[in-house]
């Protein structure tokens, strides 16, 4: 696949975004999420799984604020909660297909200014993701006994603790790192 490819896929997820977040009949988001699932074929349980995995906490908590909210103010909340939900799956999905088929650095070879700033983020990703399996295997380690979820859940919260913390530690590294190469500078 070349770079144009890469680039014209990118573009179509791009729009596709856009239009979905748009959208605001839940029948049509429905009928778009059926053929997202159609378009997966083999590979829909697996993608299932990894995308309920990264909504499924977030949409619930959103959900259920809103439906109590509007319960006690006594306003609608269905549709509005029922479209939420769509559309984040809906995105989600498209994402997931979308990152599965297009190769970032090749879509964006024609700006090095993106390039960089890819690298950068893949890096920030990669160090986050070292950081935390570390994290899984020393709690591995430390309790061979499956610990209550009160154990698990502090195991947790040290953990997003950490990661922040290196997230922010990095974001810091890389924008004074940055702004001394010249990267924020006005180009004229």
């Amino acid at each position: 696949m070349s770079s144009k490819c890469d680039r014209c896929l990118l573009l179509a997820w791009l729009a596709a975004v856009v239009v979905i977040s748009q959208l605001h009949d839940p029948m049509l988001l429905g009928v778009l999420l059926a053929a997202i699932l159609v378009l997966y074929g083999r590979g829909l349980p697996g993608a299932l799984k990894r995308v309920l995995a990264a909504v499924a906490l977030v949409n619930i908590t959103v959900s259920l604020g809103f439906a109590i909210h509007a319960m006690l103010d006594e306003r609608p909340w269905l549709e509005f909660v029922l479209r939420l939900n769509l559309r984040v799956v809906v995105l989600t999905l498209l994402t997931l297909r979308a990152s599965q088929g297009i190769r970032l650095e090749r879509a964006l070879d024609f700006s090095p200014g993106l390039q960089f700033l890819l690298v950068l983020a893949q890096g920030q990703i990669r160090a986050l993701q070292r950081l935390a399996a570390d994290f899984r295997f020393g709690f591995t380690s430390r309790n061979p006994v499956p610990l209550a979820l009160g154990g698990r859940m502090q195991g947790a919260a040290r953990q997003a603790a950490a990661l922040m913390e290196k997230a922010e530690s990095h974001a810091e590294a890389l924008t004074e790192g940055m702004q001394s190469r010249g990267f924020f500078d006005d180009r004229d």
